[in-house]
């Protein structure tokens, strides 16, 4: 399962990165936030996996992680292309860092139940 992760994080990261070159009305800067998007996405999917967590944290974070990371992306395509004032992608970091925090508190009640 791990490994079909890191190979459909990839598989989308390059889709990104291809359409990202073909279409020039696709922003650097939305394709780089979509990139970074996949990447971290991945990597919680994985810590997911990886982490010793109850069958039902692992599949309901799955889903939850999945679900968040597709909408993240759709959203990315709409994102200011700026730094300065941008209240969407300050959004996408506080819903990254509270997806971060679940799954530290889900990590925390599974070992807690042992």
């Amino acid at each position: 399962m791990k490994t079909i992760t890191v190979i459909m994080g990839l598989f989308a990261l390059a889709v990104n990165i291809m359409v990202g070159v073909i279409v020039p009305s696709y922003p650097q800067f939305n394709m780089y936030l979509n990139c970074a998007i996949i990447v971290i996405h991945t990597l919680l999917l994985l810590a997911v996996l990886i982490a010793n967590l109850k069958d039902a944290f692992r599949i309901s974070l799955g889903y939850l992680f999945s679900t968040i990371c597709i909408a993240m992306l759709i959203w990315g395509f709409y994102v200011i292309p700026q730094f300065e004032n941008n209240i969407p992608l300050i959004a996408m970091f506080a819903i990254t860092l509270v997806e971060v925090i679940i799954l530290i508190g889900a990590n925390y009640i599974t070992n807690k139940i042992k």
